[in-house]
């Protein structure tokens, strides 16, 4: 090895150790900076040459000649992050559930005044009072009242479930506009990243931008993720290329009066969640609650209204009014909804409440009587219909805290992988230091080698 060589090896020594140290101070700088991921400088023994000119060398002998880089990368596990994103989209999924649900239940709450199940027992137990005191026609106006009451508790719970059908309509279609500004900057950040790539000098800040775009849109629908040679991400859902390279699919939301249901598509005719199958992340949360959730409850709600209506109809007219009239309806036959209950026509006067089971028959209540034992099956059916939305709720909130949890586990991993640790970069800023010092040292010694030989 020639001193030529030995100089050689010093200076290119301390310019490897110069971007050692670099890098690790900018992982320093960097440390509290959200979705940065740690960068390594990967070192290698240089190439060996051949001894020459030492004649106590033996023949053939050979001495390295320092270090070089042999890789600069930032540190990603692409497992963990692909099992953090499909966390993701069951937390996001379970949050909007929960959120929704809530509202839902907030509706159907048991006790509070003017709940469903508040106003049914406040319709029947005016209808045991009536049949206490089936010729008072106060005790009669009250049961007009309750039954009006009662009527309103269903219409607004029906406007309820459509103002909330609304909200969650208009969530949906904000959400479609955060995906496709999403996948847009998913594939500028690609075409960036390809550049860089393909002049040898990776962008590694634009590679951690998009990792969290990734991640965002992971919240929104369950993605996977397939780098290219070139460092483009392909992002897929359900099978289906939505970024690729520099090109993004644009995601649709149709719903009424255009379409029967809610549904989202990429690329026009390519559907990516349909009802049965939306899938996690927040538009699955979205869609379950718009075609699957609110209709259930609604005809749930429906059906108890029609059979209020179809019961006690039929019971009233089979019975006689103080006018001895019958035949006549209490509820408006016509409305057999929730949003259409109402009181017939034909007690408009509190005398022609039919409560006697035959003509002339003044202090007979035995129609009263009949119709405050149906109350058993009603109070039962509007029990099952809150039930039924506090179940939901209750799955959905097991649902988020178990996805929360797995979220934070995914978080921690990845910040032992991907993160900065403070204390092991100043531990190889030491050591880089020292093997700076001393690679200056080589140079000086070298150096004096130099001089030495000048002297002979």
């Amino acid at each position: 090895m020639s001193l030529l060589s030995l100089f050689q090896t010093g200076r290119r020594s301390l310019r490897v150790l110069e971007a050692a140290i670099q890098t690790a101070g900018h992982n320093i700088a960097n440390a509290g900076t959200a979705g940065y991921s740690r960068q390594r400088l990967g070192l290698r023994a240089d190439s060996l040459v051949t001894q020459g000119l030492h004649i106590t060398a033996p023949r053939g002998a050979f001495a390295g000649s320092g270090v070089s880089v042999q890789s600069f990368e930032r540190i990603r596990d692409g497992l963990l992050d692909a099992a953090a994103r499909d966390a993701w989209a069951d937390l996001g999924a379970a949050n909007e559930e929960v959120r929704l649900g809530s509202a839902l239940e907030g509706a159907f709450a048991v006790g509070t005044p003017g709940s469903l199940t508040e106003s049914l027992s406040s319709f029947w137990n005016a209808w045991a009072d009536a049949a206490d005191n089936p010729t008072d026609l106060g005790v009669r106006t009250v049961l007009q009242q309750r039954a009006a009451s009662l009527a309103t508790t269903f219409q607004r719970l029906d406007s309820n479930l459509t103002e909330l059908t609304g909200q969650t309509r208009e969530a949906l279609a904000d959400g479609v506009g955060e995906v496709n500004a999403l996948t847009s900057q998913i594939a500028a950040l690609n075409e960036r990243i390809s550049a860089a790539r393909a002049s040898g000098t990776p962008d590694f800040a634009a590679e951690d931008a998009r990792d969290q775009a990734v991640q965002a849109l992971a919240a929104f629908m369950p993605v996977r993720v397939q780098p290219g040679d070139d460092g483009a991400y392909t992002v897929t859902v359900q099978g289906m290329a939505v970024v690729q390279g520099t090109e993004a699919l644009a995601l649709q939301h149709t719903g009424p009066p255009d379409a029967a249901t809610d549904t989202v598509q990429f690329g026009g005719t390519n559907v990516a969640f349909k009802p049965g199958d939306e899938g996690g992340g927040r538009l699955g949360g979205w869609l379950r609650t718009i075609n699957t959730h609110l209709p259930e409850t609604r005809a749930s709600l429906d059906a108890l209204a029609a059979q209020l209506v179809a019961d006690v109809n039929a019971a009233h007219a089979g019975g006689y009014g103080l006018d001895g009239g019958t035949g006549r309806s209490f509820f408006d036959p016509a409305g057999t909804t929730a949003a259409s209950l109402a009181l017939s026509a034909d007690v408009d006067d509190p005398a022609a409440i039919a409560l006697a089971g035959a003509p002339d028959a003044p202090g007979d209540a035995s129609v009263a009587l009949a119709l405050a034992d149906l109350r058993g099956a009603f109070e039962e059916g509007a029990a099952g219909i809150t039930a039924s939305v506090g179940q939901r709720l209750q799955r959905a909130s097991a649902g988020a805290l178990a996805a929360d949890a797995l979220v934070g586990h995914f978080e921690a991993m990845q910040a032992g992988v991907s993160g900065v640790s403070i204390d092991e970069e100043m531990t190889r800023l030491i050591e880089y230091q020292q093997a700076y010092a001393a690679s200056a040292r080589v140079l000086t010694t070298a150096q004096s080698m130099f001089d030495t030989l000048l002297t002979l």
